[in-house]
């Protein structure tokens, strides 16, 4: 009865282990992003100059785009707007653990301290980059603000998974602001 009763309680284990793997899978896939429509997408490999000129364009503003770090890919650079409608860009790159958004807002509709506080602040190459983290801990993720040219830019970092947070550290994303670029709709 020994051997019966270990061999059960390793099956259960092991079953366990399939079932969580396979929930987990299930509601990150819940939680994914929805692609958005292909019309507003500029491009999804690069990103390149001209796309980000093509986003430009499309928003008649300033978009800051970056090359993909190391480990990251482009998801999408998206861009909507134009005469006499609110226009936005964003760049969304991704790697396994970790999200990264650009964004290039015009005017703004989200308050940075909405459920958020300074945790930092920095200078990257004389741009003063303000870091701001949840006030609840348990929620991981880094919202990082500038502005270039009057304009004010945000680089959201995010866990490509709410199941396996990982520690977002201001300083350690802080430095990807000195490799954003700009591409002006009059460029």
């Amino acid at each position: 009865m020994g051997i019966g009763l270990v061999a059960l309680l390793v099956l259960d284990g092991i079953v366990t282990l399939i079932m969580t793997s396979r929930l987990r899978s299930k509601a990150n896939e819940a939680f994914a992003p929805v692609p958005p429509p292909r019309q507003v997408i500029m491009c999804d490999s690069g990103p390149t100059s001209a796309c980000a000129a093509k986003a430009a364009r499309t928003t008649q503003s300033t978009v800051a785009w970056m090359l993909a770090p190391t480990g990251y890919r482009l998801r999408w650079l998206v861009a909507v707007g134009g005469e006499g409608r609110r226009s936005l860009a964003f760049e969304y790159l991704v790697s396994d653990s970790l999200t990264l958004e650009l964004q290039s807002d015009p005017k703004p509709t989200h308050p940075l301290d909405y459920n958020a506080h300074i945790g930092g602040t920095y200078d990257i190459d004389g741009t003063q980059v303000s870091a701001y983290v949840p006030n609840d801990p348990t929620f991981p993720m880094l919202t990082l603000a500038w502005t270039h040219e009057d304009l004010e830019y945000r680089l959201y970092v995010l866990p490509v998974s709410l199941f396996d947070p990982t520690i977002i550290a201001p300083a350690d994303f802080a430095p990807l602001v000195a490799n954003v670029r700009y591409e002006s709709s009059t460029s």
